[in-house]
Formats: C-alpha cells, sequence, structure tokens
C-alpha cells in the first residue's frame, strides 16, 4: 500500500503530498470541490482546508474527510 509520509495545504486548495519513496507531489483539489457534499463542502473554506493532517498515511480533514494515497498517487502520474 502506498502510504504519504507528509501533507502541507498550499493555497487554492492544492496538497503537498511527500510518499515513502521520497517523491513529492502536487494534488490539486479543485475538481473533487467542485462536488456539492455535506462532506466536501467544509473543504471549500481555505482555513478549514490547512487543517489537514496524516492518518495511517493518508491526508484526513477534521470532519472525517479523507483521501486515498494511491488515487493521489495515480492521478498525479496522469497529469504528468
Amino acid at each position: 500500500m502506498i502510504k504519504i509520509k507528509r501533507v502541507r495545504a498550499l493555497d487554492n486548495h492544492l496538497l503537498e503530498c511527500l510518499f515513502e519513496n521520497n517523491e513529492i507531489v502536487i494534488y490539486d483539489m479543485a475538481y473533487v470541490l467542485e462536488q456539492n457534499s455535506p462532506m466536501l463542502d467544509p473543504l471549500k473554506n481555505e482555513s478549514f482546508f490547512r487543517e489537514v493532517f496524516l492518518e495511517s498515511g493518508a491526508p484526513v480533514w477534521k470532519n472525517g474527510y479523507d483521501l486515498c494515497p494511491g488515487a493521489i498517487w495515480t492521478k498525479t502520474r496522469d497529469e504528468r
């Protein structure tokens, strides 16, 4: 399983993710946040978005929304 060892929120709903292989990727969450959902709506607030943390190698927010590290890895590979 692919894990992230550090995550940092950047401006414009970007996440900087450092994977266990020491590769850093920038993940743009704009397409995710276009959806309207009770879980996603708080993340549209920049200050809430910046409160991202890691739990078991996955980015998580305090409302329980989480991202799959494998999906981040695949999506950032597709964009290259």
